[in-house]
């Protein structure tokens, strides 16, 4: 189906976003997270089916990336030095709470 089609090449995008985030970051442990949630959205990526195929499917993959993705709020926000740490953490870990919502719909 197109709609999957359509996620499967915003997943790989994503993907290629978080592994160049993950190239860039120079903390260990933040690098590791966002590789991780590169991983997941590159396994969401490869998922070859319909609608009715993919989101099931997908649904590890999901909360794999949000628990990366809430790891990764709570490391910025905890090591964060600048003013928008607070922000950004918050915004992770509300996409973290979207994705278990999502993954819990299958």
């Amino acid at each position: 189906s197109e709609s999957w089609e359509a996620v499967t090449y915003a997943a790989e995008e994503a993907s290629a976003a978080f592994h160049a985030l993950s190239r860039l970051q120079e903390r260990a442990e933040l690098a590791a997270l966002y590789s991780g949630s590169s991983s997941e959205l590159k396994a969401i990526s490869a998922i070859v089916g319909c609608s009715s195929v993919g989101p099931p499917s997908a649904v590890p993959n999901l909360e794999g990336l949000a628990k990366y993705l809430q790891d990764a709020a709570m490391f910025v926000e905890s090591e964060g030095e600048c003013r928008d740490s607070r922000a950004f953490g918050k915004a992770l870990s509300n996409a973290s709470k979207s994705l278990r919502a999502l993954a819990q719909e299958y």
